[in-house]
Parts: C-alpha cells; structure tokens; sequence
C-alpha cells in the first residue's frame, strides 16, 4: 500500500485505519487493534501512523514491511454468505494538511474463492 503526496507542501505524520467486519475473524501484525461501530455496523479497526515528514511529490510505503505489517482473515463456512452480501472492508488515510483519503471494497471483490 502506497501514498504520493500530491501537495505543495509536506505533511508532518499520516494515519491509517482499516475496517473489516467484525464476523471476519482477523489476525495482524504491528497494527493497533479495536472493536468499532460504522453505521450500527460491527467492524474490527486496524491502525498504524507514522510522524514521518512526507515531502511533496515524495511516495512512502504505508505498509513497509509485511513481515511486521499484515493482515490475514478467514473466509470460513460460517462466514461466507455475509462476506459475499455484506463484507465491506473500508480505509481511511489521514494527514496532516490534506483531506480524509476514504474508500471500501467487498471482501468477495479482494478475495480469490
């Protein structure tokens, strides 16, 4: 996962969230973990930031290292309905100066069956 910063000037730290629903059972590495609502919605919060400076036109790896930084979620026999009807994993990306980078996916869309 990779940001460019498109601005003329430099951002001064990032975030990022991720959310999975919470019927997907998830493990991580080197991510905060939380239980979380959207929309009356049960979702499970993957965050990590960063206070590293991010200079114009510069791109980073929001994800660096993947033996510390990952994700795995089971797709299983209890859950495969809702996650072909109702699993959206969304994202947020936030800096300092720029606006919220927002999106969501289905998990059926992200995940080969």
């Amino acid at each position: 996962m990779n940001y460019t910063n498109t601005l003329k000037e430099a951002h001064n730290g990032w975030k990022v969230q991720i959310f999975i629903p919470a019927f997907v059972p998830v493990e991580v590495g080197d991510f905060d973990k939380y239980d979380t609502s959207v929309d009356d919605a049960r979702y499970t919060m993957l965050e990590t930031q960063s206070a590293e400076r991010v200079f114009p036109g510069a791109t980073i790896e929001v994800v660096p290292n993947m033996n510390h930084f990952f994700i795995e979620y089971e797709v299983n026999n209890a859950n495969y309905d809702r996650v072909l009807s109702a699993g959206n994993v969304m994202w947020k990306f936030f800096t300092s100066n720029a606006p919220v980078i927002e999106g969501e996916k289905p998990i059926a869309e992200l995940q080969e069956f």
